[in-house]
């Protein structure tokens, strides 16, 4: 999974989470990727998932097995004849094993 951190600035933070941390991470790797995740909350990230949607939304929540909740999101569809689209998801969850 990548994390793409938006502030006025622009891009801030790009992190990059393991696809199989369930199985594969201690638990002192989770831990310590729960710390990384809450510096998120209640910002706007872009997770871009296995199977190649770029999702952008306001972090609300997560837990251990990083289901992601989002807020106010939109998918972003590129396309070489219509540019960027957003189609509007509101609420939205991400299961962790998605991304």
């Amino acid at each position: 999974m990548k994390l793409l951190y938006f502030s006025r600035g622009g891009l801030q933070a790009i992190h990059h989470i393991p696809y199989s941390y369930s199985s594969t991470m201690t638990i002192a790797e989770a831990y310590a990727m729960t710390q990384s995740l809450e510096s998120f909350m209640n910002k706007v990230i872009s997770v871009i998932t296995g199977d190649g949607r770029n999702i952008v939304g306001l972090m609300k929540g997560f837990d251990q097995t990083i289901n992601l909740v989002l807020e106010d999101s939109h998918e972003r569809v590129f396309s070489e004849d219509a540019g960027v689209e957003q189609i509007p998801l509101g609420l939205y969850i991400v299961r962790g094993d998605n991304v």
